[in-house]
């Protein structure tokens, strides 16, 4: 059953009825990353190379394009602060709904370019490329340990 917004778009011809029923039969958004039903190793990295390819810095501008809800973005973001992926630029404004700004360290930015594109340290493509898995673990091993921060 629609309500009358929906009856009057389906009316208009603004939707169809399949298109409406699809619509508000969503699944609710995912409340934990294991509701993701995804790896957060696989998040994280899907998250980094998301704030590369579009120069973001605010955990809501990083919740939209993912279409993840904030508190997992969040979540994303702690778990990338001890490998030096990102670090923290500070509040943009004094009020109390300023968001925090995030931006890719050095490492963060090699990190986004792993998959298909060269990687100037030679010790990643090695680990990336002569091994027949690329789980995240091998590669935040490898960024993790060694290596300087650009």
């Amino acid at each position: 059953m629609f309500c009358d917004a929906g009856r009057k778009m389906t009316a208009l011809r603004k939707t169809d009825e399949v298109e409406l029923e699809r619509v508000l039969h969503a699944p609710p958004p995912p409340r934990s990353i294991a509701k993701t039903g995804l790896d957060a190793g696989f998040l994280v990295d899907l998250m980094v190379k998301t704030v590369y390819r579009m120069g973001l810095e605010r955990p809501s501008e990083i919740s939209h394009e993912m279409k993840l809800p904030a508190g997992i973005i969040g979540k994303l973001i702690e778990a990338a602060q001890p490998a030096k992926l990102l670090e923290t630029l500070g509040q943009l404004g004094a009020s109390m709904t300023a968001e925090m700004r995030y931006a890719l360290t050095g490492k963060g930015r090699e990190w986004a370019l792993v998959c298909g594109f060269p990687v100037p340290d030679g010790r990643v493509q090695a680990i990336l490329y002569g091994t027949t898995s690329r789980q995240f673990g091998s590669i935040f091993s490898a960024f993790s340990t060694g290596g300087t921060d650009r």
